[in-house]
């Protein structure tokens, strides 16, 4: 499938591109009318309006017309010199606006750089001048586009001069005004599509039309990552492009509805929100029993209704759920529950006491407890599973987890010390296992939650392998079919490496692979897992405040705790992802 994306661009301190926040640009361009003092007018007018930017043209009048161009004297009158153009440069960093400028000599680029511009914005006059194109290359600004009026031929070109700086293509020209049947903003989405570009709109539509107030709304809706509107000190004296300019107050009215707009847009994510998920508890409707129904014996086909009762089991899954033996008696009219349907899913904890890097990391003490005990704790809170079995190796020096296994109620395998998928295998043939769970022994801060969410999603999707790469590293874990984890020992070409035992199984060639979505609520770059002495600081730090005998704290809890506490992340922010073996082979036999 093409790649389809879209990359963001950074101006100063914003990224800009779809689902970050529109950049609006106040263009002052030159209704300064060359009088300085207006030009600091309309800077302060930009921010007291909410404007993200200010813009302005620099412009030498002689290298933009010819000398018997009647224009000449006009342009001419518009100038400033480098001095003020700092002036307003600094103007804009104190009132927080970045600052633009369209620049129409190729000088130009050198003499706002070093006077600290954000940004360049290219006219569709110099489209395509190579001069003024070459003289960005390479100088790290990024730069507007303005494509109107331009050819696809002339914009490719520009592009390619350009590289590798970063553009936004800016659609729209001026009309003087523009009238509403030549904004053609659907044209937005093609640039976006043929370029693979943010784009935005240059809105020249007259300042006074009842449709004005609209238009930047329309273009959001077409995808537009940069907003830039006119703004004039006062529209009734007819300054330079006051046809399609904004007094102050009517353009920060504009800036207050597009930042309630963009509330509305919110993101393009799947995941829901808290409303959402409240409102389908309270719509969908789940599978409830439609009779009495007896613990240890099949569900019946007949024997399932659907109501909305607010939580449960999707009914596209009642022709699976048939037949399967029921964990508890259920009541006519009450829901089931994923803990209720025996999945025949086992955790095997895949832990030793071989390790290097932190020898003897699973006896480790926490607040009195073991880590591996910890471990334990939290995956005894998962009710999908029917057992967790500790697999570990026949080394003499692994006797010690079986023991640990024992005194916590759980069950022990031993096998091979170098094939942890063949100990798997063994553990899950014993157990009569349809699905595994993976968890290793470095990952003590599992969540229960969502490892009975994964099993089930697993179950749900008819899939081979689920992970939830979502989750902070150390809270997740992996769910395997028994049917896939033997095919790809068989297949494997090298057993040895089945320590890594993903790499396995993440073959869509062979086995249905799904990531199941995480809410943002929990999505974390955290480093929780436990490999090095800097992660064992970040775990005694984390036991130490919020463990409590005999109970288990939930990853709200653990969430709340790091995001309010971002010191204790820093502890473990230096280590290096795990280097894999340049001799690791892990392929299959298709």
């Amino acid at each position: 499938m093409p790649d389809t994306s879209v990359p963001f661009v950074k101006i100063g301190d914003r990224t800009v591109g779809e689902g970050h926040p529109l950049l609006l640009i106040a263009e002052a361009a030159n209704a300064h009318e060359g009088d300085f003092e207006k030009a600091l007018q309309l800077v302060h007018a930009a921010a007291d309006a909410g404007a993200d930017a200010v813009k302005f043209q620099r412009f030498r009048a002689e290298r933009l017309v010819t000398k018997g161009d009647p224009k000449l004297a006009h342009f001419k009158a518009l100038e400033f010199d480098d001095t003020r153009w700092k002036g307003l440069i600094t103007a804009a960093r104190d009132r927080g606006l970045l600052f633009l400028a369209d620049l129409f000599y190729e000088e130009a680029v050198e003499e706002m750089l070093s006077l600290g511009i954000d940004a360049v914005k290219i006219h569709s006059t110099d489209i395509a001048n190579p001069r003024m194109l070459q003289a960005l290359k390479g100088k790290g600004l990024p730069v507007l586009l303005s494509t109107g009026g331009s050819t696809p031929e002339e914009i490719g070109r520009a592009l390619a001069l350009l590289s590798p700086a970063e553009a936004v293509l800016m659609h729209g020209f001026q009309g003087f005004p523009t009238g509403i049947d030549d904004l053609h903003l659907r044209r937005m989405t093609t640039l976006k599509e043929r370029y693979r570009l943010p784009v935005g709109l240059q809105d020249h539509v007259a300042g006074d039309s009842p449709l004005c107030p609209l238009i930047p709304f329309i273009a959001m809706g077409m995808g537009a990552a940069v907003v830039e509107k006119h703004i004039t000190l006062d529209r009734s004296k007819k300054g330079i492009d006051y046809y399609s300019s904004l007094n102050p107050g009517e353009f920060r009215d504009m800036v207050s509805r597009i930042r309630e707009a963009e509330r509305a847009m919110g993101s393009n994510s799947m995941s829901m929100g808290e409303n959402e998920r409240t409102y389908r508890k309270r719509m969908k409707k789940f599978i409830v029993a439609s009779k009495d129904l007896e613990k240890g014996k099949p569900v019946p086909p007949a024997a399932l209704d659907f109501k909305r009762v607010g939580e449960g089991i999707t009914p596209a899954l009642a022709d699976r759920i048939s037949g399967r033996v029921l964990r508890r008696s259920v009541a006519a009219d009450e829901p089931l529950l994923p803990g209720d349907i025996e999945l025949n899913a086992v955790i095997l904890i895949a832990v030793r006491m071989s390790s290097t890097r932190l020898p003897g990391k699973a006896l480790i003490e926490l607040e009195g407890r073991t880590t591996i005990e910890h471990l334990i704790d939290r995956l005894k809170g998962a009710r999908v599973p029917k057992a967790i079995v500790l697999c570990t190796s026949t080394h003499p020096n692994d006797k010690v987890l079986l023991d640990i296994a024992e005194r916590n109620g759980i069950k022990a395998f031993a096998g091979s010390e170098d094939d942890v998928m063949g100990r798997f295998l063994g553990a899950g043939e014993r157990e009569g296992a349809e699905i595994v769970v993976r968890v290793t022994g470095d990952d003590i801060l599992i969540d229960p939650v969502h490892l009975d969410k994964l099993v089930f999603h697993l179950f749900e999707k008819n899939a081979d392998y689920a992970c939830m790469t979502g989750l902070p590293k150390g809270t997740e874990c992996e769910a395997i079919s028994y049917k896939a984890l033997k095919a790809a020992h068989e297949r494997a070409i090298d057993s040895r490496w089945t320590e890594y035992m993903t790499y396995y199984l993440k073959v869509p060639e062979l086995f249905t692979v799904v990531d199941m979505p995480v809410e943002e609520r929990y999505t974390r770059k955290f480093r929780l897992t436990l490999d090095y002495a800097e992660d064992l600081e970040v775990l005694r730090t984390v036991f130490r405040n919020l463990y409590r005998k005999g109970e288990v704290f939930t990853l709200d809890e653990l969430i709340t705790f790091l995001d309010a506490h971002a010191e204790v992340l820093e502890l473990n922010k230096e280590v290096k992802p795990k280097v894999l073996p340049p001799e690791m082979n892990t392929g299959l036999r298709l």
